[in-house]
């Protein structure tokens, strides 16, 4: 059995960076509806590069600490 090795690729950067990220803060009447707001991060993320596998990570460093909490 072959185990294959994910190329290593450095997220804290590219968060860094994003500094127009969505945020969802975990109000309803503050935040767009979740559809909406991972839509954003889906498209923030392709036009990044990130991969696919790291797309969660970076949804969750968008979110507040009760919406983590929450979630």
């Amino acid at each position: 059995m072959f185990l294959l090795k994910r190329p290593v690729f450095d997220l804290e950067p590219v968060l860094a960076a994003w500094t127009d990220a969505p945020r969802f803060s975990g109000k309803p009447k503050k935040d767009p509806p979740v559809e909406t707001w991972l839509a954003q991060i889906k498209a923030g993320c392709v036009a990044r590069k990130v991969p696919q596998a790291m797309w969660p990570q970076a949804g969750r460093h968008f979110m507040s600490a009760k919406a983590q909490e929450r979630l």
